[in-house]
């Protein structure tokens, strides 16, 4: 899952779809799910917060990628592509979050639907992360 929170630029009721600007004067264009957006009631100017849930699987990997070494994919933004190789930096046994290390060194998170699957995974593990190809974006009003 991926939350942010920015400012509405546009909105498009017939594509589905909600142009965000974040704090940083990053912009994106997300196709939101219709069930949990109401689209009618967002306009220009609201703020608002973006939740991206995309499932993904992780495989321990045998070593370090390319990727993972600063080849390939070092520019890559984890939630953009559809494979990631990554290393573990920590595992909420509770909750069942990874800490990840992505190819540029930026750390993200991933929550497992079953904290018991990732308990066993150490810190330092490498692992390959690939992405569902679609994800389930909602956008609402911030808090």
């Amino acid at each position: 899952m991926l939350q942010a929170e920015g400012t509405v630029q546009a909105v498009d009721r017939v594509a589905h779809t909600v142009t965000v600007k974040d704090a940083a004067s990053g912009q994106a264009t997300f196709n939101v799910n219709p069930d949990t957006t109401k689209l009618a009631e967002l306009k220009a100017g609201d703020k608002v917060r973006v939740r991206m849930v995309r499932d993904a699987v992780i495989t321990p990997a045998s070593h370090p990628s390319a990727n993972m070494t600063g080849q390939g994919a070092a520019n890559a933004d984890p939630m953009a592509h559809s494979n990631v190789a990554a290393e573990i930096v920590s595992v909420d046994q509770k909750t069942g979050v990874l800490a990840l290390r992505g190819p540029k060194g930026a750390v993200f998170h991933i929550q497992a639907s079953n904290a018991a699957q990732v308990a066993h995974l150490p810190a330092g593990t490498h692992v390959e992360v690939v992405y569902a190809p679609t994800a389930n974006v909602s956008v609402s009003a911030a808090q």
